[in-house]
């Protein structure tokens, strides 16, 4: 069935307890508000819906049909677990769910546990960051909804996730109420800064990093910040250099590419067109140093190694151009790249350069 989370996105807040408190049948109940699943599957959603809505007697309702349904499974587990969290039976609670533990196998299960001990944990906020590190956003708000938190860092966590969901604009309230806390505190400056990067507001967005970075130079967040801002505007560069190329104005090329790594000095993508124009005008030996720093940023980048390779062979470097043609070619599977030609061609050059 659905999740929690998935469920309360589009549901009105407080609708399954009213329905309830009003003695609407099961059936129109699960009918309104889970329209697309077997009435089996809702038992947990509505459990927990009401729970958090204060209404624990209906909730426990659901929780019996959930458990009578099959007693042993993860999620009976799980309302018993709850269940217990909600009593304050911390060590109960803690030890109901790791005799499932084992058993885990769905991402849903693996985020409803962490959830769960997440909300019984001491330490919630390290636990929610779990869950965003392992991708469980919105698990990681619910966590952080279910304590009272009241540190800006805890507004600025919140702001994060909903970022990374693509939700700006309820980042924006978390920052904002986070800011009448402390309008100082790095983590709400960066979060900000990534709001403004979110919606394409790059000039602003740099404002803010760089406020961060006054008060802490090296802030992991704020610093990657950067790195996005400056690859998300050197990437405005892309189609006019193509275009440069194209059209073989090799000169234009290059201006445009120093211009951008100017802003983004940390594009292997830049670098490596800078090598292209390069061994386009015979400036073999520039190439080098221009490709040379395309891998060192993405080692990855599997033509450049051909391109380093052929501006060795250009420079007569048979020891360099050989051992670079056969990198290219231990990077680079047949079928895994449609510039076949280039794959004959490295292993051509490669015997002909032996045979001298």
């Amino acid at each position: 069935g659905q999740t929690k989370d998935e469920t309360i996105s589009y549901i009105v807040p407080g609708l399954a307890d009213i329905m309830c408190k009003n003695n609407v049948s099961e059936d129109v109940i699960i009918k309104a508000m889970f329209p697309n699943i077997k009435k089996e599957s809702a038992y947990y959603d509505l459990y927990a819906i009401l729970q958090d809505a204060g209404n624990s007697e209906s909730a426990a309702k659901y929780a019996e049909k959930v458990i009578k349904q099959n007693p042993k499974s993860n999620t009976s587990i799980f309302i018993k677990a709850d269940t217990l969290r909600r009593a304050g039976q911390k060590e109960e609670a803690i030890a109901t769910l790791e005799s499932i533990q084992d058993k885990l196998k769905s991402e849903a299960d693996i985020a409803e546990y962490n959830v769960l001990m997440a909300m019984i944990s001491e330490n919630p906020e390290k636990e929610a960051m779990t869950l965003y590190e392992q991708g469980y956003i919105s698990k990681a708000i619910e966590v952080m909804d279910g304590i009272n938190f009241k540190k800006p860092e805890d507004y600025a966590f919140i702001a994060m996730c909903y970022i990374k969901l693509g939700q700006p604009e309820n980042a924006l309230k978390y920052i904002k109420t986070g800011n009448n806390i402390n309008p100082n505190n790095i983590n709400l400056i960066t979060q900000t800064g990534n709001y403004y990067y979110t919606i394409e507001d790059y000039d602003k967005a740099k404002l803010y990093v760089q406020k961060a970075l006054n008060i802490n130079s090296n802030d992991k967040d704020t610093l990657e910040l950067q790195d996005n801002i400056n690859r998300a505007e050197g990437e405005k560069y892309t189609n006019l250099i193509i275009d440069s190329f194209d059209s073989q104005n090799y000169p234009e090329a290059i201006r445009l590419i120093n211009q951008a790594l100017r802003i983004d000095p940390k594009s292997s993508n830049l670098y490596f067109y800078q090598g292209l124009a390069h061994i386009a005008q015979n400036n073999y030996a520039a190439s080098t140093a221009s490709l040379y720093k395309a891998i060192d940023l993405d080692a990855t980048n599997v033509i450049a190694y051909f391109y380093l390779a052929l501006a060795f062979d250009n420079l007569a470097e048979k020891s360099n151009a050989i051992g670079y043609y056969r990198k290219f070619l231990q990077l680079t599977q047949q079928d895994e790249i449609s510039e076949n030609e280039k794959i004959q061609y490295a292993k051509t050059r490669i015997s002909k350069l032996e045979e001298k």
